[in-house]
């Protein structure tokens, strides 16, 4: 509900149109507003989807916006109202029947909302039922992987400790290798070896320099003879 005020600016014949105050809808359910919401609830995949998941949630908001747009009677309504409001209506109605039962000995005349919600608590029962009867199933099978899992492990534990026990008789029976000792004294060999090789080859080019130097030495003796003569 708006509520407007029109006031003149500039010129009496123009006004403008300023938004004061909106009056917030409250809904209140009434016995209408339960059984058009039950009706939906029946007609929605409500409990084929997992209790506390996504799915269900967002089947709560599509029922939420379906009855928006009912026209009559008019629903105010989000997510989690329609949730509370459900669990309250079947809290009340599971009280209600007890308590009429255990009064009378009979089961107590049926309204439609009744009915209703009988419906919707024989299908939460059986959701509730499934889930149990499919947590039991993945927790045994949750069971069994785990205990399958152990039985491999210990297996390939088996195995290896085998093949390291055949590798082990195998070192034992082959003939071992005998290992050269003295290796310092071989690299000590090879370094006098090195050393006197070096020498020879310093004492090969210094008699070799020594012998050219003779050879230029002659050389220089005989141009000098030459030039006396």
């Amino acid at each position: 509900m708006y509520i407007f005020v029109f006031l003149p600016k500039r010129s009496p014949h123009i006004y403008y149109v300023y938004y004061i105050y909106r009056v917030c809808f409250i809904m209140k359910w009434t016995n209408e507003h339960d059984v058009e919401f039950c009706k939906e609830v029946i007609a929605s995949k409500l409990f084929e989807t997992k209790k506390r998941s996504a799915e269900r949630a967002q089947v709560w908001e599509a029922i939420a916006k379906k009855l928006e747009k009912v026209e009559y009677p008019k629903f105010k309504v989000e997510q989690r109202s329609v949730r509370d409001r459900l669990k309250k209506l079947i809290k009340q109605f599971r009280k209600k029947e007890n308590d009429e039962r255990r009064a009378s000995g009979i089961s107590p005349e049926l309204t439609e909302l009744d009915t209703l919600l009988e419906e919707i608590s024989e299908k939460e029962e059986a959701s509730e039922t499934l889930a149990a009867d499919m947590g039991e199933r993945e927790k045994r099978r949750l069971e069994e992987d785990h205990m399958a899992g152990q039985e491999m492990r210990k297996r390939a534990m088996q195995t290896l400790s085998e093949t390291q026990k055949r590798n082990t008789k195998i070192d034992q029976d082959s003939p071992k290798r005998k290992v050269r000792k003295g290796g310092n004294t071989a690299l000590a060999f090879l370094a006098e070896k090195a050393e006197k090789e070096t020498k020879l080859k310093e004492e090969s080019n210094r008699l070799e320099r020594e012998r050219q130097e003779m050879e230029k030495e002659k050389q220089t003796n005989l141009c000098n003879n030459r030039m006396t003569c």
